[in-house]
C-alpha cells in the first residue's frame, strides 16, 4: 500500500465514543501503517486519542535503545518525554522544554520517524521533519521510495543534520538529483527507489544511481531494470 493510499483509508469517520471500540480502531490504525510509512504525518494517526491510545506507545518502541552520539543525547530525551505525556494522556497539562524546528528535524533523524506525531507544535514542518527521517532510513541502508516533492525537501534539510560526511551527502544529493530529474520527464508522480546509501559496501548489491536510473518508474513504467 502506497502512502496515498494510506492516506485515504484512514480518512474514514472515526468512532468517538472514548470507549474500548475508539481505541481498538485507533490501534487498529496504528498497526496497519508500515515503518516507512512513518516518515510521513497521518493527520487521523496525530490526533491525541490515537496518540493516546496507541500512537505514543508504538513510537517509543521504535525509538533507538541507545544513541552513539552525544548529540543525539538531547533529542531523544525531548521525544521520549512528550511521548510519555501523550501516552499517560497528561501532554495538555505537562510543562515541556521548548523544542525548536531544528531540534525537531534533528529529532526525526534520530527517530527514523515523523517528529511531528510528538512535537504537534511543528506540524507545520512535517515535509522538513519528513525529509529527515527518509535520510535516517537511506543512511540506514534501508530501501526507501523517494517522491519528487520529498527530494526537495530532503536537499533542503540536508545541510540542518549532524553526523552526514561529504561522501554521505554527495550520495544524497544524487539520488535526490534523479527523483527530481525524473519528476521533471514523466510528471510529479514519479519516484525514485533507493536500495543504499553506501553501494561501495555492499559487493553483492552494486547499486549506483548513475548506472540504475531504471529505478525511476512512475504508474506506468516497470521498476524493473532495461535490457542494455
Amino acid at each position: 500500500m502506497t502512502a496515498k493510499e494510506h492516506w485515504y483509508r484512514i480518512g474514514r469517520p472515526t468512532p468517538s465514543d472514548g470507549g474500548p471500540g475508539e481505541q481498538a480502531y485507533h490501534a487498529h490504525l496504528w498497526q496497519s501503517v508500515s515503518e516507512e510509512q512513518l516518515i510521513f504525518l497521518f493527520p487521523a494517526l496525530a490526533r491525541k486519542e490515537a496518540m493516546a491510545a496507541y500512537g505514543a506507545e508504538y513510537l517509543l518502541r521504535r525509538l533507538p535503545a541507545s544513541i552513539p552520539e552525544p548529540r543525539d543525547e538531547r533529542s531523544l530525551g525531548l521525544l521520549k518525554d512528550r511521548l510519555r505525556a501523550m501516552s499517560a494522556g497528561t501532554a495538555k497539562s505537562a510543562r515541556f522544554t521548548n523544542v525548536s524546528w531544528l531540534e525537531a528535524v534533528h529529532a526525526s533523524y534520530v527517530a527514523g520517524f515523523n517528529s511531528a506525531y510528538a512535537f504537534t507544535e511543528h506540524a507545520y514542518a512535517h515535509d522538513a521533519l519528513a525529509a529527515s527521517a527518509w535520510v535516517r532510513r537511506y543512511k540506514n541502508g534501508r530501501a526507501s521510495e523517494l517522491s519528487v516533492a520529498l527530494a526537495a525537501s530532503v536537499q533542503d534539510v540536508l545541510q540542518h543534520l549532524p553526523g552526514i560526511d561529504a561522501r554521505a551527502s554527495a550520495s544524497i544529493r544524487e539520488v535526490t538529483e534523479i527523483a527530481l530529474r525524473g519528476g521533471r520527464h514523466r510528471g510529479a508522480l514519479s519516484s525514485v527507489v533507493a536500495c543504499a546509501l553506501y553501494p561501495w559496501t555492499m559487493p553483492s548489491h552494486p547499486v549506483h544511481s548513475k548506472n540504475h536510473e531504471w529505478n525511476i518508474r512512475d504508474q506506468k513504467s516497470s521498476s524493473r531494470p532495461r535490457s542494455k
